[in-house]
């Protein structure tokens, strides 16, 4: 008698929806839409002065007798050298695009567009849809979607963020762009570096050790110890950075009241000024302009899923990851707070530059991490059984 095969049930591959190049098309027209948006709408309703200027081609006149040498590059204090930058490249869209605000925009979107898809094939799986989800917020969207400082500084941020990502899997790391970057946010944001840097060095430095979670949280709080040594310093800047809103800018979605009073505020003060900064507006700023309410809620809405993603991985997270993960997001939020804390619009914006490596922290390294051992501790457990059996 003869025994027929049993025939093995062949499983269909999955059919995707979108694929990934046809995601990145959409990414750029879903960001050339929030150009037009911005320009049409958003722009009427709140006045920003710096972009019309970028459109043009414009600074103030005493920024072009700006000496380039070795001591105005140095200069941290001054934006002088990134705002000339800014206005060269508006200069150069406005010149090929015929003066069009709307394709002057596009030419800035476009900056960042290369930062984004470079950082979105950073990862694979699971974390990379939840990083495409991310990089359509509304606010991030538009924001660097016009000609600003924060569509070159977003961009480059991604790539940095991309490369740290890189570094942590594993994947093959291009070299020219990190660099164009590095230089890039070393022109515009040098204090970004700061969280960076412990993130990069941290990575390449804890990876060699057996003791990763040790080292991480012995590295954060010497970090902390650096942060002392200059809390003079840190602390003038944030009042004068405090100063110069209470007297620039007046009216419209500012406080009129300090935030700083007593010497070192900006450290006593850090845990409600770094979360009113990444919110924006508070509930006592929802009356004052229909924008506020519409930023609030997608505030709230990011908090709950970035929350999410970690409380719900929190239990199978490696130590070394969130701990690492920490650090660099107090790193990237604490220098920029005193930047946002005066003005909800200002919050909004400014987070705009520097969120992205939020993303990349929770739902990139954290969200990876997790989701490796629960794999790996499924595959022990399947292992178990069958030797069991």
């Amino acid at each position: 008698m003869t025994t027929i095969p049993r025939m093995e049930k062949v499983q269909k591959p999955k059919r995707r929806v979108l694929s990934w190049s046809g995601f990145f098309v959409f990414l750029f027209v879903y960001r050339c839409f929030c150009s037009w948006f911005a320009e049409k709408v958003i722009l009427r309703l709140t006045f920003v002065g710096d972009t019309w200027s970028y459109q043009h081609g414009l600074y103030p006149e005493e920024y072009s007798r700006l000496p380039l040498s070795a001591s105005t590059f140095f200069d941290f204090a001054s934006s002088q050298l990134s705002t000339v930058v800014t206005a060269k490249i508006g200069g150069f869209f406005n010149r090929i695009f015929g003066g069009s605000p709307v394709l002057i925009d596009i030419g800035f979107q476009a900056i960042c567009f290369v930062g984004l898809v470079y950082f979105l094939k950073s990862v694979e799986g699971r974390p990379r849809k939840w990083l495409a989800l991310l990089v359509m917020l509304p606010s991030f969207s538009i924001w660097t979607s016009i000609a600003s400082k924060e569509a070159i500084v977003a961009g480059a941020l991604a790539v940095l963020s991309g490369f740290l990502l890189r570094m942590y899997y594993g994947k093959p790391k291009t070299v020219f762009l990190p660099l164009v970057a590095f230089f890039l946010m070393f022109l515009f944001k040098p204090h970004y570096l700061i969280a960076l840097a412990f993130g990069i060095f941290g990575t390449l430095i804890c990876y060699r050790v057996k003791q990763k979670s040790f080292l991480a949280l012995v590295g954060g709080l010497f970090s902390f110890s650096l942060l002392y040594l200059v809390r003079d310093k840190i602390d003038a800047l944030s009042f004068g950075v405090q100063r110069l809103f209470l007297i620039t800018f007046q009216g419209g979605s500012s406080r009129n009241e300090a935030f700083f009073v007593d010497k070192y505020d900006v450290f006593l003060k850090a845990p409600l000024g770094m979360f009113q900064s990444f919110m924006g507006p508070s509930l006592a700023d929802l009356t004052k302009s229909p924008l506020n309410i519409v930023t609030f809620t997608e505030s709230l809405i990011l908090l709950v899923l970035l929350v999410f993603l970690v409380v719900s991985r929190i239990r199978i997270m490696p130590a070394y990851n969130f701990i690492l993960g920490g650090f660099v997001l107090f790193w990237i939020i604490f220098p920029n707070y005193p930047f946002g804390i005066m003005n909800v619009g200002t919050a909004i914006r400014y987070r705009a530059g520097w969120i992205i490596l939020l993303f990349a922290i929770v739902a990139g390294l954290m969200t990876h991490a997790a989701n490796s051992a629960r794999r790996s501790n499924s595959n022990m457990l399947s292992v178990t059984r069958k030797r069991l059996l």
